[in-house]
């Protein structure tokens, strides 16, 4: 496997995600593409959370930190989803 490529696939589809919120036209797509997105790698943000893994040597946050800022999120985008 290729987690460099993995990173940054996901970091595009967000990238192009955010940029899909703005266009009324694709709004509601987008956020339900985000959402999804979201709960797929949700796994992989615990793994590094639990593992006390670094990006470029700084500490991915912690559990408790991530999951709230999931939540967030999620919340979000379902009230973009709901409009």
């Amino acid at each position: 496997s290729h987690p460099h490529l993995l990173v940054t696939i996901t970091g595009l589809l967000e990238i192009v995600g955010a940029i899909g919120l703005f266009l009324p036209g694709t709004a509601r797509m987008a956020a339900i593409c985000l959402l999804l997105l979201l709960l797929a790698v949700f796994p992989a943000n615990i793994y590094a959370a639990r593992r006390h893994l670094t990006i470029a040597g700084a500490p991915v946050p912690g559990l408790l930190l991530r999951t709230a800022i999931q939540i967030v999120f999620v919340a979000a985008l379902a009230g973009v989803i709901c409009l």
